[in-house]
């Protein structure tokens, strides 16, 4: 009994060049997506330590708030403390004491207005560039626009 040589035509080389080339083209595809998603974890991770190294700064803001609006609180109903609260017949400190609470008050509220909503921004793209290393075949929308600071009421440091 004579074996049987298998035939090398166009037809079959044809085939095994298109099955090398899915085999190399896959592979290929495979790498890509692995760095494409360590580049995602990579920028999640600078946004969670980003998020950690702001929290400290927030529970601060949240403190100085509360702290500066109670103390707000127990000068205006504190009955010894008169040149602290502007009345119609009162001179112009307890006026410009009252004003100076108000502005410094307004101003730790915006700061910490404006550090939860830097804070929910950092949160969302590190959210964001998490999911998109779990699945690094799906495009990544553009960054949403950082949130603008508060200009600063406060007057000019002679």
């Amino acid at each position: 009994m004579r074996l049987l040589r298998p035939r090398s035509t166009i037809r079959v080389l044809m085939v095994a060049v298109a099955a090398f080339a899915l085999l190399l083209g896959g592979g290929i595809e495979v790498v890509r997506l692995r760095k494409l998603s360590a580049g995602h974890s990579q920028k999640a991770a600078v946004f969670r330590r980003d998020l950690l190294r702001r929290r400290p700064f927030i529970t601060r803001l949240e403190v100085m708030a509360r702290k500066s609006a109670d103390d707000l609180a127990r000068r205006l109903k504190n009955p010894e403390v008169t040149k602290l609260v502007a009345t119609p017949g009162d001179d112009e400190d307890g006026r410009q004491l009252d004003e100076s609470w108000k502005i410094l008050l307004k101003t730790i509220n915006d700061d910490l207005l404006f550090a939860r909503r830097r804070e929910a921004h950092t949160l969302a793209l590190a959210e964001k560039y998490e999911r998109a290393a779990r699945r690094p075949w799906l495009a990544v929308a553009p960054d949403p626009p950082e949130p603008v600071e508060p200009v600063s009421i406060l007057p000019p440091m002679p």
